[in-house]
């Protein structure tokens, strides 16, 4: 299934279309896109997107001009797969620990040493 999903000045989500194809071949998604620009389509600012190869070769073809950003979360996902489980579990602790700290702090000293700290 390919989804295209936009966010409007608002910041209000809309999905923009919606596709059931065979794969994710570089056909598939530039019918999906173009498809998208036929309806009206238009004034896209930024592409955010996993690194699939052939979303990244539609997008060229249909969006040239378009910049494009890789999903931090696929970018993430992608990074643990070097990373041996426990090694892992330590990372995701220290990450999230600060901010968990930061939103408990109750004085602005202490928020600004942990933010500094983190």
């Amino acid at each position: 299934v390919l989804i295209a999903l936009g966010i409007g000045p608002d910041g209000k989500r809309t999905i923009l279309g919606v596709s059931a194809a065979l794969s994710e071949a570089e056909v598939h998604w530039r019918t999906f896109l173009t498809r998208l620009q036929k309806r009206g389509l238009h004034g896209v600012q930024l592409i955010v997107s996993d690194d699939h190869a052939g979303l990244g070769a539609a997008r060229t073809a249909v969006f040239p001009a378009v910049p494009w950003q890789r999903c931090q979360f696929h970018l993430q996902q992608n990074a643990q797969a070097f990373v041996p489980r426990l090694d892992q579990r330590a990372a995701v602790a220290a990450q999230a620990a600060p901010p968990a700290n930061m939103m408990r702090a109750s004085d602005c000293v202490s928020r600004r040493r942990l933010t500094h700290s983190w």
